[in-house]
Parts: structure tokens; sequence; C-alpha cells
């Protein structure tokens, strides 16, 4: 992996960032990540513990399969939320994942992307190393009901963390297919 400072185009602006670059190379470390996430997260469930969240190894393994960029820092913007940066169409991303078969997923009040993706690290209930990718469309997620009097969108715009299931209030109720489907031990 590299750590490069690099020029980023957002809304036609242009910023420095600190980024991350993921290389073929590094999916073996990927691999052993991921390992050792679910070795530790099984001897936390035998002392009745919630497996641990699984944020920063989707960012990087979502980087190495669609070659984008994680962002770190990004030079004079006030808050930047998104996770990472594809330098071919200049979009902002947004990584959910879960790792359980019931997610509930959380984004901050000030969240902002281009393109939202969801990663799901139990498509077969298992802890095989196997992943589906989903893009989410914007629009279900900003008019999605969090209730009987706001949307995600209004909620946002309270300064309130909005929280909900993608998996059950958006992937199945839509039938979103996966972009793509892998398996960490064959990256």
């Amino acid at each position: 992996m590299k750590r490069e400072t690099k020029e980023l185009i957002l809304d036609g602006k242009h910023y420095c960032a600190e980024v991350e670059i993921v290389e073929k190379s590094d999916s073996k470390s990927l691999l052993q990540m991921y390992n050792l996430w679910n070795k530790l997260s099984t001897k936390l469930n035998e002392y009745g513990c919630r497996r641990l969240n699984f944020p920063e190894i989707s960012e990087l393994i979502f980087c190495l399969v669609y070659d984008c960029w994680r962002v770190n820092n990004v030079s004079g913007i006030e808050h930047s939320s998104f996770d990472c940066y594809n330098p071919k169409t200049q979009s902002r991303i947004q990584i959910k994942a879960t790792s359980v078969k019931d997610d509930l997923t959380s984004f901050g009040p000030r969240s902002i992307w281009d393109e939202l993706y969801f990663m799901d690290f139990y498509p077969n209930e298992t802890y095989d190393g196997c992943f589906d990718v989903y893009l989410i469309p914007n629009e279900s997620v900003y008019n999605y009901p969090m209730n009987r009097n706001e949307t995600f969108r209004d909620q946002q715009k309270r300064g309130v963390r909005p929280r909900f299931h993608i998996k059950k209030s958006l992937i199945k109720p839509l039938k979103i297919k996966p972009i793509g489907s892998f398996n960490l031990n064959d990256l």
C-alpha cells in the first residue's frame, strides 16, 4: 500500500488529500487482517460479546477491488465524510459494510457522498472470505422513511445520526442485486 498526497476534484474544485492506494500485492495482507478480525470476533462471541465492526478493512478491500483511493484528510474542506475516491469518475464514495446477517447501519448527520456502496461480508452466513458489493441508489437512502414524519434527509437536516437496516429496508424490498461477488482468498 502506498500513502500519497493526491489531487481530488470535488464539485469542480481542486483539493489535496492524503490517500492510501491499495495494490494487488496487498491482497495477502488484507486476507490476514480479515482472518485476524474473524479470530478475535469469534473469541469475543465465546464470551458473550458481539462481533467487532468491520469498516476500515472493508474500505481497503473496496479500494483494491474497484481501483479507488482510501481518503484520510482533505485540505480545505471543513467536513469530508466520504471514505474513498474514484480518480476516474471523480466520485466521493461512502462504504457501509456488515459482517452479520441483520445489519444496522449508521450515517453521520453530515455524511456526503456521490456513490454509496454496501458490502456484505456474510452472504453465505459463514465467514468464508466471500462478500457481495451493492451500489445503493442515493434517492432510496435520502427518501427512506425513518419514522412516520421524517425521511433520512429530514433527520440529517436536524443533525440526527440516521440508523437503519440497509439489507432489510432497501436491498431486499427493492430487489437490488450485487454488482460484484468476491472471495478474499481469490483476490
